[in-house]
């Protein structure tokens, strides 16, 4: 996959571990620290501020013991340290070594293996005035696609020309200028150099629930520019087909050459077809001017309002080696494959085509919805449970938030993962045949934890409040964070409370978290989820959750802090402080003499993060808490007595 670092300016500037953590939170792939002449405190200064779980992505020049003491992704050498060496240096597990090389002829002669090695400059510098690209793409191409070393490009990399180093060899790019050139606008920056394109190409539907207009909104949504290439007009509303004009496959290729000039998408998802010769013809134009595409297509058999455009399906089966990923639903799926969808059968289908198939399951019997993944890497099975209402259109919607993720970056699994989240939200949006125009919740903020100083965790109860007035008059309350735990309910009961009650926090800018259930806050799309010390484990869930997700911890001791945190956990909910009848299974007390001890091994450790105190806490022992460096307090007895005093 094509990585983009983002260089560290040179010099040391205000506020900068915190502009690192929100191009981290952004997307940003990877942080390279340069600081050529700073001294050590400021290097150590620098790494202390930026959040422990995203260290594993940052690579130090200079200085690199720290690397090891920060527990930080590798290191960089200059082309004066490795010029010196003759072996690729020691390092601790995990942590990469890249270079940096000014020809190809230091690349030819590298001395050891290396993870990955800039060349410099490919475009003429934006940081540096004067210095002038000493190379051609036209001609570096074959010799990059001779090398076996991943090479990255650097110098001048922009969002002008970035898109055209994949397609010339390059294996990533390194960015410095573009990010920093303007104080306050890096994130900004960072996400117009990373915004992806796709193609999404089929029938215009005017009602915007289905079709290329669906595609659009779907990608706006993951933060992806999508190119609508018409192949017909359709006229047709949520619950009515009348009719289709059918584009030639000129007209298509047409529409794709007023853009390609100007875009190289990463993906192209392919819906409504005439037939398939029009089908090989885009197939092959497509591959002729992107080569590295990726190709999804959703066959689209028969309309949700009861349309059916291939009578003959089975001649359909002949294109499918010039597909990437294919995205049926059950009925497609038994047209085009057969009756037997069993994983045997799917994976001789695969193999047969190399090709990934990504069977649909909202036909499916049931309460739960299961969408089955068959690759090359193997089969998965994405479960949740069925809730909202039809809509139009949900296959369009699947296939494009699908391609949109793969075109982000993320694996056909995690696309899969995402896709499957987002039209059950999509289901949820509206109580009518078309969802609302704007489905994803983007809300997540991981800085937002910094400043909580109340967290409020619900407790359903006889005499207590409904666990929905609870989370209301939590948030009036003042509660800036609200976790959601119903340990006795069921999924199907869990799951329509946290849906409402996601949005009641988000109406009062409060942080959403569910407690130990992670496939709820999957589906939920909740903020995060937090973890007790027998729950999922911390990589586990971020791996279901994705990077953005808030991931807390439960922790007792100093040892199973520093663990969490090393885990990845973005906060740690420390108790209990004092005895309290809220928790069935009670850990050692701390008191505040146990706080201070661990607060004082984790800074030691370099790995402070939000702390929460919880257990038995009042309102008089807040202040005595809060004093010791503690961010803040979780509550839920004497919230939840307050409640019943203003009844």
């Amino acid at each position: 996959m094509f990585e983009t670092i983002v260089i560290t300016s040179p010099e040391v500037i205000k506020n900068e571990a915190e502009r690192i953590n929100l191009l981290f939170l952004a997307g940003c792939p990877k942080v390279h620290v340069r600081k050529p002449n700073a001294d050590r405190g400021d290097i150590v200064s620098l790494l202390s501020g930026i959040t422990p779980r995203f260290r594993n992505r940052v690579v130090l020049s200079g200085f690199h013991d720290l690397a090891e003491l920060f527990h930080l992704g590798g290191i960089h050498l200059s082309s004066s340290e490795w010029h010196q060496m003759s072996e690729r240096p020691s390092l601790y597990p995990g942590a990469t070594v890249s270079a940096s090389c000014h020809s190809i002829e230091e690349i030819d002669h590298f001395p050891f293996d290396a993870d990955y090695l800039y060349l410099s400059p490919i475009f003429d510098s934006i940081s540096k005035e004067g210095y002038k690209s000493q190379y051609s793409l036209e001609s570096l191409t074959p010799i990059l696609q001779n090398i076996k070393r991943r090479v990255y490009a650097l110098g001048g990399v922009s969002e002008q020309n970035i898109h055209k180093l994949p397609q010339a060899g390059f294996a990533g790019a390194a960015v410095l200028g573009a990010i920093w050139s303007t104080e306050g606008m890096e994130v900004m920056k960072l996400k117009t150099l990373l915004t992806p394109h796709i193609l999404t190409i089929g029938g215009l539907d005017p009602t915007g629930g289905a079709g290329i207009t669906k595609d659009v909104a779907v990608a706006g949504d993951f933060g992806v520019r999508a190119y609508p290439i018409a192949t017909a007009i359709t006229y047709q509303n949520e619950e009515t087909y009348l009719g289709t004009d059918w584009l030639t496959p000129e007209e298509i290729i047409k529409q794709i050459d007023a853009v390609k000039h100007s875009s190289y998408p990463q993906v192209a998802k392919i819906g409504l077809i005439e037939n398939v010769l029009t089908l090989q013809a885009l197939f092959t134009y497509l591959k002729s001017v992107f080569p590295y595409i990726k190709i999804v297509w959703d066959p689209i058999l028969k309309s949700s309002t009861g349309k059916t455009f291939h009578r003959d399906p089975k001649e359909m089966q002949e294109v499918l080696c010039n597909v990437d990923v294919i995205t049926p639903n059950l009925p497609e799926a038994r047209l085009l494959f057969g009756e037997d969808l069993s994983l045997e059968a799917l994976n001789r289908i695969s193999k047969s085509y190399d090709l990934s198939i990504l069977c649909k399951g909202g036909h499916c019997e049931g309460n739960i919805v299961s969408d089955q993944l068959v690759c090359s890497e193997g089969n998965t099975t994405f479960n949740l449970l069925r809730s909202g209402s039809s809509k139009h259109g949900t296959g369009c919607a699947h296939s494009s938030a699908l391609s949109a993720s793969l075109a982000l970056g993320y694996t056909l699994e995690e696309s899969a993962s995402k896709a499957q989240i987002y039209v059950s939200s999509l289901m949820r949006s509206s109580d009518t045949l078309l969802s609302t125009p704007k489905v994803w919740n983007s809300s997540r903020s991981l800085f937002m934890l910094r400043d909580v100083k109340h967290m409020f965790i619900t407790h359903p109860a006889k005499g207590n409040p409904s666990v929905l007035m609870q989370v209301e008059l939590a948030c009036r309350m003042g509660a800036q964070a609200v976790q959601l735990r119903m340990k006795d309910a069921t999924d199907e009961e869990m799951i329509e409370v946290a849906y409402s009650a996601r949005e009641i926090c988000h109406l009062h800018g409060a942080i959403f978290t569910i407690n130990d259930r992670v496939h709820i806050a999957r589906q939920v799309r909740a903020d995060g989820v937090h973890l007790g010390q027998q729950d999922t484990d911390i990589a586990e869930a971020r791996r279901i959750l994705g990077d953005d997700a808030i991931i807390g911890r439960t922790c007792n001791t100093p040892q199973e802090a520093v663990e969490a945190v090393k885990e990845g956990a973005d906060y740690l909910g420390v108790g209990p402080y004092r005895f309290t009848k809220t928790k069935k299974k009670l850990a050692e007390v701390l008191g505040l003499e146990g706080y201070r001890k661990m607060l004082d091994v984790l800074h030691k450790e370099h790995l402070e993060v939000p702390i929460f105190a919880i257990g038995g806490i009042t309102e008089e022992d807040e202040p005595e808490i809060l004093s010791l460096g503690v961010t803040g307090i979780a509550l839920s007895g004497d919230f939840i007595r307050k409640m019943k005093c203003d009844r």
